[in-house]
């Protein structure tokens, strides 16, 4: 046999009859259509197709093609999107109680590992953008998150005793951390250094045919452990996504044991295929499909450079605003602030829904000022056109007016912002304590002072305003008044947050 989606292909093909889950037999009515050309690639582990948690035959091979197209040690297929990897990660280099280093904006999984390990987090702050820059206020990007710097990780290894580091990067606006200097940091401190990098499977799989047009992976830059969703950038279908271990600092079979924790014990051979298939596309289209998709993305921002009152923010502004690297894969849609239409505010939550409910076009995520669209090589030179067209007839409909108090706009990086040194100030439990202790629902307005007993945070991306365990501030207060004044969705009621109850 070939690789995996060749050899369910076969299978779909052959007279061998299931006696074996699943229920459907590989055998659903005609009228169930696609559902019925699924089922018929969609088996069990039977003889032949290999194991997942026991890996020996097509689908270890499969982890040595991703591994080898992926310049790394090993690699470990996903089925639980990166999701299952990043607590995997945490909970495999992590005892029981230990410190850990997380950068704050991390992943809502990256907090779940922390609680089922009971683990102590200290946290990373990523830097935000200089607000007292003319250009960095005009351009919208004041409440973008920046990267987290080597000497922050310095300074937390030594205060807190941390053998393990978790940091995200690229972040969800695609802005990426100096994984190489960090990694120095964290190795001359002897301990691991782990990456979610869910959303740069890209800067892996697609840098032989980018040239300069991407930045390098964490992969190859001193990482130990790193976590790529492949659905998120790349050509698989949802949940599939791959652990790299980077380095001979990790013990891969204590990985693989946590893997066989979080992940199904049933894994489906239908997201399995999804990814042979697209590591094959890859090997055989690669370079015509990123020729064509980067000089599209290209073409799209020379003409959004055009723009006046709507800003996409540039690889070039991206470095010089922030410092950092940046993938150009990530839209960042900006509206400069003090922007009206029709007389009202405009902001990220008005683009969006300008852009899907007139020109049906859906976003990723929608923040107070910007709107963040993901692309990957699948996207097609219409696609681009259409979002350029639409940008560029929404902004001949803007207008500057003074900016009115308390706009939506009016979202910068101080609303809610709050130091290290304050964090372990309001972190008055741990985690896991926090999230098994008695509750009660107060209304926002009488939460300060008491202790959070839940996460709050606006999702997509799922990064926390509150974290269980934390004294609940007026910062925090205002940041979530703020997120809900304009219009963003929380997880929870804002109006009504849980907290613990008084001894």
């Amino acid at each position: 046999m070939s690789d995996l989606y060749e050899a369910l292909k076969q299978l779909a093909g052959s007279d061998r009859y299931p006696f074996h889950m699943p229920g459907h037999k590989r055998n659903l009515p005609d009228e169930a259509g696609f559902f019925d050309r699924i089922a018929k690639i969609d088996i069990t582990e039977i003889e032949d197709f290999d194991n997942l948690h026991d890996a020996r035959g097509l689908i270890e091979e499969e982890q040595k093609r991703l591994a080898k197209l992926a310049g790394v040690k090993k690699s470990f297929l996903l089925v639980g999107g990166s999701s299952a990897g990043v607590m995997a990660a945490i909970c495999s280099q992590t005892g029981f109680g230990d410190p850990i280093v997380l950068a704050r904006n991390a992943h809502k999984s990256a907090y779940h590992g922390v609680y089922v390990n009971g683990l102590k987090p200290f946290y990373l702050y990523p830097e935000m953008p200089d607000n007292s820059l003319e250009k960095n206020k005009e351009a919208g990007i004041c409440e973008i998150p920046g990267p987290i710097r080597g000497d922050q990780v310095k300074k937390m290894l030594e205060k807190s005793g941390a053998k393990v580091v978790c940091i995200t990067s690229p972040s969800y606006e695609g802005i990426l951390s100096d994984i190489k200097a960090i990694a120095d940091v964290v190795h001359e401190n002897g301990g691991i250094l782990i990456v979610d990098e869910a959303h740069g499977a890209h800067l892996s799989y697609l840098a032989p045919y980018a040239k300069d047009e991407l930045p390098g992976s964490a992969a190859t830059l001193g990482a130990d452990l790193v976590i790529q969703s492949l659905h998120k950038t790349l050509p698989t279908l949802t949940q599939t996504a791959v652990l790299h271990i980077c380095s001979d600092r990790v013990d891969a079979d204590r990985v693989a044991r946590s893997l066989r924790m979080f992940q199904s014990s049933s894994p489906s051979y239908i997201l399995m295929a999804s990814v042979s298939h697209c590591m094959t596309l890859l090997e055989q289209e690669g370079k015509k499909l990123a020729d064509a998709y980067f000089s599209a993305l290209g073409e799209f921002y020379r003409g959004c450079a055009e723009l006046y009152y709507i800003r996409v923010l540039s690889p070039r502004q991206a470095r010089r605003s922030f410092q950092a690297e940046f993938d150009p894969a990530k839209l960042v849609i900006c509206v400069a602030p003090g922007v009206c239409k029709d007389g009202k505010p405009y902001g990220g939550r008005k683009l969006a829904e300008d852009l899907l409910r007139t020109y049906h076009l859906d976003t990723e995520m929608t923040a107070p000022s910007y709107v963040l669209a993901m692309t990957s090589i699948m996207d097609t030179q219409k696609g681009f056109e259409r979002l350029y067209k639409a940008l560029k007839k929404i902004d001949g409909q803007l207008f500057l007016e003074k900016k009115p108090k308390g706009s939506a706009e009016d979202q910068g990086a101080e609303a809610g912002k709050i130091t290290e040194e304050i964090a372990e100030e309001i972190a008055i439990m741990t985690v896991r304590d926090a999230l098994d202790a008695d509750w009660e629902e107060v209304s926002l307005e009488k939460t300060e002072g008491r202790i959070a007993g839940e996460f709050v945070y606006r999702y997509p991306p799922g990064i926390p305003i509150l974290v269980p365990g934390e004294q609940i501030t007026k910062e925090a207060i205002r940041r979530i008044e703020k997120e809900s004044a304009a219009g963003m969705h929380l997880n929870v009621d804002p109006k009504r947050i849980r907290v613990l109850k008084k001894p």
